[in-house]
């Protein structure tokens, strides 16, 4: 009898090197942004830039284009969904200082949702962690795993802060960002994408247009 392994369920996450003609012209508009100061408890969440669709503007153009088109990619071909065409929602830069992190969270209201690292880290510069949440979670808490990484079967899945580097993601994905314990401020670009036309079919009488 043959034995077969299956990875039922899974969820895929798209990483890809952003080429550098398109993410390096943009960093100094990226770090001249203003920063919305009144945004909660940092702490806990960090800051973000003032301007909560960034990605709208025209000098990020060509950075907008490359995100949709990579975007459509995952959409069409990853998770096999059959919209006509996407479109960004809100973009954002999101900000964490010395000894701020943010909690594990989704992305309500949109599709596809994504992660631009776009500085140089330091050795201490936190990851981006992808977290379980399921009823395994759950129900066995203290369930015991061997200490090294099994891709079939993770608890969590870090993704360590690179340069120049896009994630892309289910917006339901459970993510956070640990404590920045180093003495530099971290930095990354945010996105949310939905179907430009809208979710959901008339004929499961589920549809929403927009």
């Amino acid at each position: 009898m043959n034995r077969h392994l299956y990875h039922s369920f899974s969820t895929p996450l798209y990483i890809n090197p952003i080429p550098l003609d398109v993410i390096n012209p943009l960093k100094i508009h990226l770090n001249q942004e203003d920063i919305e100061t009144n945004s909660g408890d940092p702490s806990h969440f960090g800051s973000h830039s003032k301007d909560t669709y960034l990605l709208n503007n025209p000098k990020y153009s060509n950075l907008k284009n490359y995100v949709l088109e990579e975007s459509t990619a995952y959409a069409d071909e990853v998770l096999n969904y059959n919209y006509i065409d996407y479109k960004l929602t809100q973009s954002w830069i999101s900000i964490k200082n010395p000894n701020e992190e943010h909690f594990p969270h989704t992305h309500s209201n949109s599709l596809v949702s994504g992660v631009i690292f776009y500085e140089e880290p330091t050795p201490d510069t936190p990851s981006l962690f992808f977290d379980r949440d399921d009823k395994y979670t759950k129900t066995l808490l203290a369930h015991k795993h061997k200490k090294s990484y099994n891709n079939l079967f993770p608890q969590s899945l870090e993704i360590p802060y690179k340069n120049n580097l896009l994630i892309i993601f289910p917006s339901y994905q459970l993510h956070a960002v640990e404590m920045n314990k180093s003495n530099q401020i971290r930095k990354s670009l945010s996105f949310n994408i939905i179907p430009k036309n809208g979710f959901g079919s008339e004929d499961k009488l589920n549809e929403l247009k927009f």
